[in-house]
């Protein structure tokens, strides 16, 4: 049985175009999956632990304006995948080459 894992986190940091601000974004994912019945069937679960959402500052010399996303990201999908041709061993075979090769020296 072959399984595995991943966990990383992303930043990425404020910056500025003309009259606006995008403040920093960051967060940790993850996931994690199992091959069971000859590797044909697949179980996975994919996660977000923490997110924080962007913060986006308008100033003009009229207007000073902050919108703070705040939808919760954080959650689990599971995944189930079953292939009908998973499993199967492969013969390959490996032809000859058809192509030469010379080395050409100046002297």
């Amino acid at each position: 049985m072959v399984g595995g894992g991943e966990l990383s986190g992303y930043v990425e940091p404020t910056f500025k175009t003309e009259d606006r601000t995008y403040k920093t974004i960051h967060g940790v994912n993850g996931r994690t999956y199992k091959y069971l019945l000859n590797n044909k069937l697949l179980v996975g679960l994919d996660f977000t632990v923490y997110r924080h959402n962007r913060r986006l500052i308008t100033q003009t010399s009229d207007i000073w304006r902050k919108n703070h996303y705040k939808t919760n990201d954080t959650g689990f999908h599971v995944r189930v995948v079953y292939n009908f041709n998973g499993g199967k061993k492969v013969n390959v075979r490996q032809s000859r080459s058809i192509q030469d090769y010379y080395e050409y020296k100046d002297e």
